[in-house]
C-alpha cells in the first residue's frame, strides 16, 4: 500500500486482518487460523495501530480482546516479552502480536515457532521505508511470507503480507509480490485527503554574518557560541 498519510492505509490493515483473522473450519488437515504480526518503528506508531484497529479486534476476538493482543516493545537491552513467553501467549490464545522494529527479532522467533504449529500467517509491516536493509528483522520476516520465486515451496502460499509506506524504498519494491495501491501525493490533494503544502527550511544564519550578508554559520559552533555567553552571564 502505497500512498500519503491520511489515505486510510491503516483502515486497509484493520478491514485485511478482521477478513483473515475469521477462524477457518478445521479441515482434516488440522489448519489453524492466522495470526498477525504486525511492526511499525515506534512505539507511538504501535499503540496508534491498537487503537485505529480495536473495533475490529473487539468483534472478531470478543470482547477480551487485549488479552489476546500482545505487545512487544523494547527499551534499551531489555524486551518486555521472552521468546518462551511469546510462545506460551501464542499457546494460549493470542492472535495478534505488535512489535517496534528493535523488537521484530522477537517476532522472526515467534514466526518460526508459529510455522511450525501450522499457524498462518499475516505479516504487516508499517513505514516501511524505515529499516528497509536487507538485513533488517522486519524484512526478514517478510521474507518469510513472500511468494517462492519457484512454486515448490507451497508452505509460503497460506501466508499473506502487506507493506505500507508514502515512500518506498527499492527494497520495499522489490520485496513486494504486486502494488495494491499506489496514490501520488499529487492525487491525495486532488481528492481531499491531503491538504497543499510548501517546503519550508529554516536557514541558520550568525548574527553578525546577517548583518554582513555572510555566509549560513556551523549550528553547532552558534550553539557552542551561546551556550558559552549564556555560562559567562551567569557567573
Amino acid at each position: 500500500l502505497k500512498g500519503p498519510p491520511g489515505i486510510g492505509k491503516t483502515y486497509i490493515l484493520s478491514l485485511v486482518m478482521g477478513e483473515m483473522m475469521v477462524a477457518p473450519k478445521e479441515t482434516r488437515h488440522g489448519t489453524k487460523p492466522y495470526i498477525v504480526l504486525f511492526v511499525a518503528p515506534y512505539i507511538d506508531l504501535c499503540k496508534q495501530f491498537i487503537k485505529k484497529t480495536k473495533s475490529t479486534l473487539e468483534m472478531q476476538l470478543g470482547a477480551d480482546w487485549e488479552s489476546k493482543v500482545v505487545k512487544i516493545y523494547k527499551h534499551g537491552a531489555n524486551s518486555v516479552v521472552s521468546p518462551e513467553m511469546l510462545k506460551g501467549k501464542l499457546d494460549d490464545g493470542a492472535r495478534v502480536f505488535v512489535a517496534t522494529e528493535a523488537s521484530a527479532d522477537r517476532l522472526l522467533e515467534l514466526a518460526a515457532y508459529a510455522e511450525e504449529q501450522k499457524y498462518k500467517l499475516l505479516v504487516m509491516k508499517d513505514e516501511a521505508h524505515y529499516c528497509s536493509r536487507k538485513d533488517g528483522k522486519s524484512m526478514q520476516l517478510m521474507r518469510m511470507v513472500k511468494l517462492p520465486a519457484k512454486k515448490r515451496d507451497r508452505a509460503s502460499f497460506v501466508h499473506r503480507g502487506i507493506i505500507c509506506t508514502a515512500t518506498p524504498t527499492l527494497a520495499v519494491r522489490k520485496m513486494c509480490d504486486h502494488t495494491a495501491c499506489n496514490m501520488l501525493l499529487e492525487k491525495a490533494i486532488q481528492e481531499g485527503f491531503c491538504l497543499p503544502y510548501e517546503i519550508v527550511l529554516p536557514l541558520l544564519t550568525d548574527k553578525a554574518d546577517l548583518a554582513k550578508g555572510g555566509n549560513p554559520a556551523d549550528a553547532r559552533q552558534v550553539a557552542y557560541e551561546s551556550a558559552q555567553a549564556w555560562a559567562a552571564e551567569r557567573g
